[in-house]
């Protein structure tokens, strides 16, 4: 039927292909930032304060493009330092430290790209208005990586049982 399948892949479920992944990733936050977008630019309207649907959509974008880009990197944690029943108590502050670190390095890099493309010009660039505005968004950015993180986990452990429940229907 299919002539460009692979032979290793023939017998696998779709859910397992390589490219699955990637776009559920992107295709995740694609949704998010349209989600947001329209929720940012009706508020507006609703505000009196109407906007082009132009820089709520950048805002957005933007904000879901790196976050899309970095997921990544936190399902790779993720999956390499787990939290087990056994490890827990080391893989925590690992955790902790990566997603403090990592989160204030995204939104310091959301801040800079918002003021690259909207205040570009306008304004002098400011470290202490990049700064402030990192630390506004990183309790966000922490919840986001906590997020990811347990929905890797709850995958994992889904699909550990799943094994399990096969091996002992084929004893």
């Amino acid at each position: 039927m299919y002539e460009d399948v692979d032979a290793e892949s023939e017998g696998e479920p779709w859910w397992n292909k390589r490219w699955v992944e990637p776009a559920m990733i992107v295709g995740v936050w694609s949704l998010i930032a349209l989600f947001f977008c329209g929720q940012v630019y009706f508020i507006r309207q609703l505000m009196d304060h109407p906007e082009q649907w132009k820089a709520p959509f950048f805002q957005q974008i933007s904000y879901c493009i790196l976050w899309a880009a970095a997921t990544p990197f936190v399902i790779y944690l993720a999956r390499r330092v787990p939290f087990e029943r056994a490890t827990w108590r080391r893989n925590l502050p690992f955790h902790i430290i990566v997603c403090s670190l990592f989160s204030f390095a995204l939104m310091t890099v959301y801040s800079i790209t918002l003021f690259m493309r909207i205040n570009w010009g306008v304004k002098p660039y400011s470290a202490l208005n990049t700064l402030r505005s990192a630390i506004f968004d990183f309790s966000q950015a922490i919840g986001i990586y906590c997020l990811i993180l347990l929905i890797i986990h709850a995958l994992s452990y889904y699909r550990r049982y799943q094994r399990e429940v096969l091996s002992r229907s084929r004893i």
